[in-house]
């Protein structure tokens, strides 16, 4: 569900609802979770993760686009949370800069973060009971991860722009959890992730 308003010559806001519901197989059948020792922390044996057969999830998203000649800058926020007891905020900015007719460059920053589902779990302790559910899925996990980067675009001829593209990701996240059992006090149990992509393409637009 959305709406989208223009709220003077220079201003676009946009704000959408979505609502979702799964239902059925919603485990990873690759993703393992360790049974670790009681003691020592030292892992005995793995087991296949299960997740909930269900899933309920929904977002609000607002969107604004505002021109100040000759940038154009864009900011949003949105905020999600599911069934599952994760919730997430993220906040996005970019602005474009035109240079000269032809020429143009837009730097972006986006930041996330996200709760835990409520069944994921770093590790399992051996002879205890097992939950019903459980994953150790780091995007399932509790996070928070920062993405910056830029776009600079040339427009070749008529409706032919050549662009390129590159972004930095960097995921951080609690590697050293309190009550860690053994060994796994001086392990980093969320290495997190860190990448580096870059894009060049060429876009023509139908006018």
């Amino acid at each position: 569900l959305g709406l989208s308003e223009v709220l003077t010559r220079r201003w676009l806001t946009e704000l959408n609802y979505s609502f979702d519901s799964q239902s059925g197989y919603q485990n990873d059948p690759y993703r393992v979770i360790s049974l670790v020792d009681p003691i020592s922390g030292t892992p005995t044996e793995n087991i296949y993760e299960n997740r909930p057969g269900s899933r309920l999830s929904q977002s609000i998203f607002w969107d604004n686009k505002i021109a100040f000649d000759p940038t154009v800058t864009e900011f949003s926020l949105r905020y999600f949370s599911d069934s599952w007891g994760i919730s997430s905020e993220t906040a996005e900015l970019s602005e474009r800069v035109d240079i000269g007719r032809r020429l143009y460059v837009e730097p972006n920053v986006r930041w996330y973060r996200q709760t835990a589902a409520n069944f994921y779990h770093y590790y399992l302790v051996g002879g205890a009971a097992l939950p019903a559910d459980a994953t150790s899925d780091p995007r399932l996990g509790q996070f928070t991860s920062l993405t910056y980067g830029g776009k600079v675009g040339f427009n070749v001829a008529g409706n032919l722009e050549l662009y390129l593209r590159g972004e930095y990701y960097k995921q951080t996240g609690n590697g050293h959890p309190a009550g860690a059992i053994g060994q796994l006090k001086q392990q980093n149990l969320f290495a997190g992730t860190n990448a580096a992509f870059g894009m060049i393409g060429l876009t023509w637009d139908f006018r």
